[in-house]
């Protein structure tokens, strides 16, 4: 029912260097009582219980550090960059870029304001008891960051509801073309953090589908034409470019989570998601106090449609505005 996308924003010592090896002493992929664990979210995450999930990204975000963002409403506001919607609703193939009319369509936050959920329902956070050895693995996992020269400064995710991503891919046509969009919105977010130290930035992503190639989209959302093929395969895609004196490097993989920035992504992503899905389950159950939650996935998803559609066309709500059309 939600789609959301995450993004990560690190200084390291070095380009290209590998965090998983880097952060070994406090890192791994399952974790442990001393290590935190950072994978992609399939592995970590629970369809019964949100608390592994949970736990690590309490032990390692930033908002979850000194001053712990404690509900939903504050979480999305500061933590989803307030991307321009309107700009997403363009074409990202590979032979043309068209603006939609500016305007059309809300900002993120204008998007999440409109949220019936989102504004009745309002969710404390953290959901669930948090891991015994949360807080001494993010000691361990800040000490490690320390020592090696790893700075993990922002945490982000843009999660859309129904009524923005069925308008996103009824004027896109294809959902990964959405999903490139989405991803280069936050890439280029994220990059207009950093210091104006011109140091070079590299760029990791998940494929999106299919797809191999990511030259114009990537041409159009950062305004240049400059840009240089490295590869392009089912396996990899890279280019490179430079803006505003930096040199960034840019590459869709497949198992794109095999990369620690990713796979952090991935977690918060999915965290993300389930929180919009939590609430948006609240918000259904207090009008049919009856209804069992869904987590949103396509058989159990059919049964909860089923169950609110006669409501919801009773209160004379559009079905685009509340379902997931694709």
């Amino acid at each position: 029912l939600f789609r959301s996308v995450g993004g990560t924003l690190w200084e390291v010592p070095e380009p290209d260097c590998d965090l998983y090896h880097l952060l070994r002493s406090s890192v791994s992929r399952s974790g442990s009582a001393r290590k935190v664990a950072i994978a992609d979210s399939k592995l970590l995450h629970s369809p019964d219980s949100l608390q592994n999930l949970e736990s690590n990204l309490w032990a390692v975000c930033p908002q979850f550090q000194t001053d712990p963002i404690t509900t939903l409403d504050r979480l999305l506001r500061e933590t989803s960059p307030n991307l321009p919607l309107d700009q997403l609703a363009a074409s990202v193939t590979q032979t043309s870029f068209l603006f939609s009319p500016t305007g059309s369509l809300p900002s993120l936050h204008e998007h999440l304001d409109e949220e019936s959920a989102l504004k009745t329902c309002p969710l404390s956070l953290p959901r669930e008891p948090l891991a015994e050895n949360q807080e001494t693995v993010g000691r361990r996992f800040a000490t490690g960051c320390r020592e090696t020269g790893v700075r993990l400064i922002q945490v982000v995710a843009a999660p859309l509801y129904p009524r923005a991503y069925n308008e996103l891919t009824d004027r896109l046509g294809i959902k990964s073309h959405l999903l490139t969009a989405l991803s280069l919105q936050l890439a280029r977010t994220l990059l207009a953090a950093l210091p104006n130290d011109a140091a070079a930035a590299t760029i990791y992503c998940d494929k999106h589908g299919g797809r191999n190639r990511y030259a114009t989209a990537i041409e159009n959302h950062f305004s240049t034409n400059r840009l240089r093929h490295e590869c392009e395969s089912a396996q990899e895609s890279r280019y490179r470019f430079e803006k505003a004196g930096r040199e960034i490097r840019i590459q869709f993989s497949a198992g794109g989570e095999s990369q620690l920035p990713v796979a952090l992504a991935s977690m918060y992503a999915k965290y993300v998601r389930e929180l919009c899905m939590e609430a948006f389950n609240q918000f259904w159950q207090t009008e049919l106090p009856e209804l069992k939650p869904t987590k949103g996935y396509p058989l159990d998803a059919q049964r909860f449609r089923a169950a609110i559609e006669p409501l919801a066309a009773a209160r004379g709500w559009d079905e685009c505005t509340w379902w997931r059309m694709r």
